[in-house]
This record gives structure tokens, sequence and C-alpha cells, in this order.
């Protein structure tokens, strides 16, 4: 499962600080990186290979022949540049490695946290996560063991709460080391918050942030809940539950696919796009073929399933194809733009583009076109 350790790393970076902005630039001669001001007055005479964005303003992380250090926002370094990885600043520290050990630096560059350890993340919520031969713990901010070194993975505190993994099951703790979910399943994903989608068995269900089992570990595949409803699939076919594990829907639908499957990105102007029938299209991901329709967020079928394809709805229309054209219907299903376009793009800001051959045109949301 995950370990939350997202460091985004930006070369052309600009950061406001006091007022002023900062921003990266590159030498074209040298191809070395120093920093400007919001005038364009060089603060920093290009000397770095790389820079990198700092997660707190003000501080940023600079890499000089493969070691690394940080700057403040006059330019001073604050540590040398002798680091083998440095990230960012959280909470008021920064990990950093050297000697193949991690420890943790403040905004003065002084090292209060021994290089003890065989790995680091950074601190959440007053703690951070270390690793000494394999095992993870967690200390405080002075360095202190406030849990034990004995998980073999473990992500980040977010709302008192860490996924980790012992003897390759998942539970979740507090920050007092409490078991809060038994560590007992094969995975956890609580990336999107709760309820969370746990597996055992190579089956799935949800948990609640208090660690409660609201639905079991019953189904093959599970979607997260998005408006009080999630989506799982039952004897090869998806359908609608809500919080309490009860079927909204029948369990017909044969949509799972990527970009194209509504309910990874949620409800959608309160209307979600379902198939039954059709197929994978492994070429270009997507599903194809089928039959497409919306429910609503009750689960029931507002828009019946009989278009050849479906677009999510934007500013309240959706654009449908029937018999290789396109049109677009409203929310209570109504074609309100006839089916005689051969493409079309959804609306935004009232306005959308469709085609007829190779003609384009722009037309509002009663059909006009538009000059």
């Amino acid at each position: 499962m995950r370990r939350v350790f997202i460091l985004i790393f930006i070369t052309l970076l600009s950061v406001t600080i006091s007022g002023q902005q900062l921003q990266s630039f590159q030498d074209k001669t040298s191809k070395k990186y120093g920093f400007k001001d919001a005038s364009g007055k060089i603060i920093v005479t290009p000397k770095y290979d790389y820079v990198f964005s700092s997660r707190e303003d003000g501080y940023y992380t600079v890499e000089l022949n493969k070691k690394r250090g940080f700057i403040d926002n006059t330019g001073k370094e604050i540590t040398p540049v002798i680091y083998d990885q440095a990230t960012n600043f959280y909470e008021g520290l920064a990990n950093v490695k050297k000697d193949g050990k991690w420890g943790f630096i403040d905004k003065t560059g002084k090292e209060v946290i021994p290089f003890n350890y065989d790995n680091a993340g950074f601190f959440s919520e007053g703690i951070a996560d270390v690793a000494i031969n394999g095992k993870y713990g967690f200390i405080d901010k002075t360095g202190k063991e406030v849990i034990p070194f004995k998980y073999d993975q473990v992500s980040i505190f977010i709302n008192d709460r860490n996924s980790v993994k012992l003897n390759d099951k998942w539970g979740i703790i507090n920050k007092s080391g409490r078991e809060i979910v038994p560590i007992k399943y094969d995975a956890i994903d609580d990336y999107n918050g709760y309820p969370a989608i746990v597996e055992l068995n190579n089956q799935y269900g949800f948990i609640d942030s208090t660690g409660k089992e609201i639905v079991p570990p019953k189904y093959p595949r599970a979607k997260n809940f998005s408006n009080g409803l999630a989506a799982v699939q039952l004897n090869g076919k998806w359908g609608l539950i809500d919080m309490k594990g009860k079927p909204v829907t029948p369990f017909k639908y044969s949509y799972t696919s990527y970009e194209d499957v509504t309910v990874e990105k949620g409800f959608i102007n309160g209307m979600l796009r379902v198939a039954i029938g059709g197929d994978h299209n492994t070429m270009e991901p997507g599903w194809v073929g089928g039959k497409w329709g919306f429910v609503n967020k009750s689960g029931k079928e507002i828009i019946p399933v009989k278009y050849d394809y479906a677009k999510d709805f934007s500013d309240g229309l959706a654009a449908v194809k029937l018999n290789g054209k396109w049109g677009f219907i409203d929310l209570t299903g109504k074609v309100v733009i006839p089916l005689k376009y051969d493409n079309v793009y959804r609306f935004s800001k009232g306005k959308a583009i469709v085609f007829k051959g190779d003609d384009e045109i722009t037309i509002d949301k009663k059909g006009n076109i538009l000059k």
C-alpha cells in the first residue's frame, strides 16, 4: 500500500516572500541556476545544478555536484551544500541524509535530530516516521521515540490516522500508537479519506474513521464513495451501495475503465454515467460499445440506458450519441439540441463546439449558431 512521501520538485518556481517575488532562472551558457527578484535583479548568481521548491515559503533546496543544501529568501546558504539527500521543510524541520544516515535540521541549519536513521519521512502533526534496521517507528521533534520501531511500512499522520503494515497486513494507528483499525487487512486505501476501502482475501469492503467495518469485504471490486454512494462489483456487474452497504441500484452495469468511469470522478451536476454491455478498449483506455445512461444521487435511473455513448454533464447539458449522431440532453433527459452532429465537445460557459463533417460550429445552449 501507499507510503505518502509526496515531494514536488519544481525547477522553475516563483514564491512570494515579504512582498517580493523570487524566481529561479537558468544561465543559458553555464546551465547553472540562480535567483532573481521581481524587478529582475539577480539575488543569487547562477551556480547550482538544480533548485527545488520549498513547501514552506522562503527556503529552497539547492543541488551542486550531487550534494544538497538550503538557502533562504535572501540567497544566504543556511546550510553547507553537503547532504546526500535533502527534501523540504515540514513543520519547521527538514529531513536530510549524510554519510548514509538520515536526521533533521531546523531553519537555521542546525542539526537538531542526530543522523541515526536508515530512512526518514517528514513531520506531520508533530511526529515523523523513521526507520532502523528495516523497521519503522515515529519520533517527536526532540527525537524522542513515541511509537516503537516495529512496522514494515507506514504513511504519514493525517487527522490522527496512519496506515501501517506489519507482517504483510495493514491496519491504522493513532499518534499514541493505538490500533484504530486492526492490522488484519491485505490493503487499506484511505488516501481519499473515509469511508476507506479495505481488502481481505481479494474481497473489498469499507471502514469508517473509527475503524468500524461498515461494509464487510465481500465484493470482488470497489471504488471510493462519492456523494454517499460507492460503486461495487458483484458477479461481474456493477451497482451502487449506500453508506450502510445497502444496494440502491441493481447489479447490472458494466462500466469500469479509466477517465470514462464517472464513479471515479464522482457525480457531475448530480448525475452519474452508467453503461450496460460494451467492452474495455485496450488500445485507447476507455469503455466502448454498450448502451449509456445516467443515475442520480438516489441511484434512480433518471435517463434510460439507451444511448450509444454519453459524455458527462457540463453546464447542465450532456452530449449523447445515437445511431452515429450527437446531440445534447438536459438533466431530465429531454433532448434540447437534436442529435444531428458528427462530433461534439462539452458545453463550457454556455457554448459548445460541434461538427458537421469537417465544418466546426459554435452553438449556444439552445442550439443557436454563434458567429
